[in-house]
């Protein structure tokens, strides 16, 4: 695991990830089983981030969603009180192994122990109606199951994951919502997700050298 200490939002942060899968987009790559979508889904995302590695250009900069402003907004507000102690942000986090090689993951929180990364947090601000229906639940919301596994693949120290979901508009004991995951609860599904990451890091990089060397 490499951390890389980059402001997020900065050009420098952007350009680290291009051509990189990052946890935001895993949904559009992976399904809720860790195995590759179907080549009809997977081609139209597969571009873009071939496109970014062929001209330099990041997609994701010219575009921020309400979503993501948002959470930008009350990110620091939702872990304020228990996950400041010992716990930091940093800007990006991408493995030394070469088979995934094109991820990478901006955690919003994490702790570490010595030169370990052993616990993290993903912070989500979501409408009230849908942090509603996480404290119904009390489950990984599927669309953020890769986002969540992506952690754990890159990280191979981390230990537990907690997904928070923070919605300021709630009563008190409503406005944080967490969930937390173990690497051995998830083992299964981290195991087919880890495989089907390689896969699809050989076909960006086929793609890659393929479209370079016309």
């Amino acid at each position: 695991m490499v951390i890389h200490n980059l402001e997020q939002r900065s050009e420098e942060w952007f350009n680290i990830r291009l051509g990189k899968v990052t946890g935001s987009v895993m949904k559009d790559y992976f399904d809720t089983k860790g195995k590759l979508k179907s080549k009809s889904v997977l081609t139209g995302h597969i571009s873009k981030k071939v496109s970014e590695l062929l001209t330099g250009e990041n997609v994701e900069s010219k575009f921020e969603s309400y979503e993501m402003e948002h959470g930008t907004m009350f990110e620091e507000e939702a872990l304020e009180n228990k996950f400041t102690d010992g716990y930091e942000t940093v800007g990006f986090v991408t493995s030394e192994n070469d088979n995934i090689s094109h991820f990478g993951v901006s955690p919003d929180s994490i702790l570490t122990k010595g030169e370990k990364v052993v616990k993290a947090v993903e912070v989500k601000c979501p409408t009230n109606h849908v942090h509603t229906k996480y404290a119904i639940t009390k489950q990984v919301p599927n669309e953020y199951k890769g986002q969540i596994g992506l952690y754990f693949v890159i990280c191979s120290d981390i230990e537990e994951i907690t997904f928070l979901s923070y919605c300021p508009n709630m009563p008190d004991n409503l406005k944080r919502v967490e969930v937390v995951v173990t690497r051995e609860s998830w083992s299964e599904y981290l195991e087919t997700l880890e495989s089907s990451m390689i896969e699809l890091n050989t076909i960006i990089d086929n793609h890659f050298k393929e479209l370079s060397n016309v």
